[in-house]
């Protein structure tokens, strides 16, 4: 009988919980599938993101064209705010936030997506349909594979359109039926500077902004690495950039393009 072996690899134990403790809001997202946190950031930093925002808004139109943006359904969207304002490159590390995504994803994890949300007074709204945040899949996870974090940029409430939530729909893999969205979904509003974090697969939907003021967001979607990036954001950076941001940011996780790169790729890991 040959030896049974004892080494293993791209493998974890059970945790016993006793190197991490599992935190209030941790335990929310994995039950429930979202909680909503404070960012910590100072009035002043709230104000500057804010007005990066904006200033955002009017360059994104003029490069691209509100016309052609409307027509791809892209009216409300600025993606990768990330490269065009520092502001929002930091936001993607504030403590509170990547604590949590760290404790929520076993392992390795990158910042799948980072998008600019605009939610205008008294219109329609492309994010108001029920969706996860890693659409057209269906199915379920042990534990947490993608955790979405919506930095509010304006307080969310019913009256403007805050998320609207399916509690534990992360643990089912199919969309409720229409009178089970309207006996379960709730509501979660937030106030500005907070983070809502929802479980990616945990089904949500953006409310309708009955308000006469515009209500803005900035999203965030971290995963595992072997869900590709929405946009390949190493090719965009133009920012120095530590050897943890580099890691969240996808840079030690590119795909290879030759077995040479593949090869180097593992020397480099040793």
């Amino acid at each position: 009988m040959s030896k049974i072996p004892s080494s293993s690899y791209g493998a974890s134990m059970a945790p016993t919980f006793s190197a991490k403790e599992k935190t209030q809001h941790a335990a929310s997202i994995r039950e429930l599938g979202f909680a909503v946190i404070d960012s910590g950031l100072a009035e002043s930093e709230m104000s500057s993101i804010l007005q990066s925002f904006n200033e955002l808004r009017e360059e994104y139109l003029l490069k691209y064209g509100a016309a052609t943006l409307t027509a791809l359904g892209e009216k409300d969207i600025m993606r990768m705010p990330l490269i065009h304002k520092d502001n929002f490159l930091r936001l993607i590390f504030n403590k509170n936030l990547i604590s949590l995504v760290d404790e929520l994803i076993e392992g390795t994890f990158i910042l799948n997506q980072q998008n600019a949300l605009l939610n205008q007074a008294q219109a329609s709204y492309s994010q108001a349909s029920w969706h996860r945040d890693l659409p057209y899949q269906h199915f379920v996870t042990t534990k947490p594979i993608a955790v979405s974090c919506l930095y509010c940029l304006d307080d969310f409430t019913s009256n403007n359109g805050a998320t609207h939530v399916l509690p534990g729909s992360h643990k089912h893999e199919w969309l409720p039926s229409a009178q089970e969205i309207k006996n379960l979904s709730i509501q979660l509003e937030a106030k500005r500077g907070q983070f809502i974090i929802i479980d990616s697969m945990c089904f949500h939907a953006g409310g309708i902004n009955e308000s006469k003021a515009d209500r803005r967001g900035i999203n965030h979607v971290f995963t595992i690495p072997y869900i590709k990036q929405q946009i390949t954001l190493p090719l965009e950076m133009k920012s120095q950039l530590n050897d943890f941001e580099k890691g969240v940011l996808g840079f030690k996780n590119l795909v290879p393009d030759s077995i040479e790169a593949f090869l180097n790729s593992k020397k480099e890991a040793e």
